[in-house]
């Protein structure tokens, strides 16, 4: 079976000097979810971006790989190309429009969603701003309200909605549990894994937050410094012991202290 997303080889540079993607490879099959993992500063969205067409036009560049989708190469295709084929991607910043309504912000998702092309899209139950309202109840509660008055958790869940009415083949949600308290991630990650069970909708999360991804997620990499350092199945990188002492803070060494993970990480960074 082919996946629906291949990353093989990636490089991308900024300012022709500064290699901040380097040789990342990885894939996302159909109907699965793929958690790409590591901390802030790691590439995590320097590498979404590539594969969405949103980097920017000045002094960024993939200089090496190759993009697929659904088998057909994707490399340097701009954004609106990209969603036309069913990828769609939640942000880290700029979610929503703050100065819309939540009716309004839906509104501009749907209309954008029936001009696309539908007929390659997988996930078709969610098709009107009521459909949205009915997974989320938080949503219809403030329907009529500024989508800047909202809480980080309502605005993932908009951004979310509004992905979900252009039909995706391919979600990826970047950052999902930023900014969110813990029992918020929790039950955001929940409501993931609900969609990827009822919709088949495949998803590809990038956090920081290893643990709550792994939660979910059939399949994991993670990044440092722009490279793919560990990778395999939710069940190998729980067990892995780098990850269950340096990203899960599992370990049996009593004397291995904060001081001593964060060297460890700075280390690995430059490595």
């Amino acid at each position: 079976m082919i996946p629906l997303l291949e990353v093989e080889g990636l490089e991308v540079v900024y300012g022709h000097a500064i290699r901040a993607i380097q040789g990342v490879s990885f894939f996302v099959e159909e109907g699965r979810i793929v958690g790409l993992l590591g901390l802030n500063g790691a590439g995590k969205t320097t590498t979404i971006r590539a594969i969405s067409g949103f980097l920017p036009t000045e002094n960024v560049h993939i200089t090496d790989g190759r993009l697929r989708f659904a088998g057909n190469s994707i490399l340097g295709m701009r954004p609106f190309a990209t969603a036309w084929l069913g990828i769609a991607v939640v942000p880290e910043r700029d979610k929503v429009f703050d100065t819309l309504t939540v009716r309004e912000n839906l509104a501009v998702a749907l209309i954008a969603a029936r001009s696309g092309n539908d007929e390659a899209a997988r996930c078709r139950r969610y098709r009107s701003i009521d459909d949205i309202l009915t997974l989320f109840p938080a949503l219809a509660r403030r329907i009529d309200h500024d989508a800047v008055l909202l809480s980080g958790g309502e605005r993932q869940m908009l951004a979310i909605g509004a992905c979900l009415l252009s039909s995706p083949r391919l979600l990826i949600v970047d950052e999902a549990s930023l900014g969110l308290a813990p029992i918020l991630r929790r039950q955001l990650f929940a409501m993931l894994a609900e969609l990827n069970r009822e919709l088949g909708l495949t998803m590809l999360i990038v956090d920081q937050d290893v643990a709550g991804v792994l939660a979910i997620a059939d399949h994991g990499y993670i990044l440092e410094n722009g490279r793919v350092v560990f990778a395999g199945t939710r069940e190998e990188l729980l067990s892995h012991g780098d990850v269950k002492e340096f990203y899960l803070g599992q370990t049996q060494d009593r004397e291995r202290g904060y001081r001593k993970v964060k060297q460890y990480r700075r280390i690995r960074r430059w490595h």
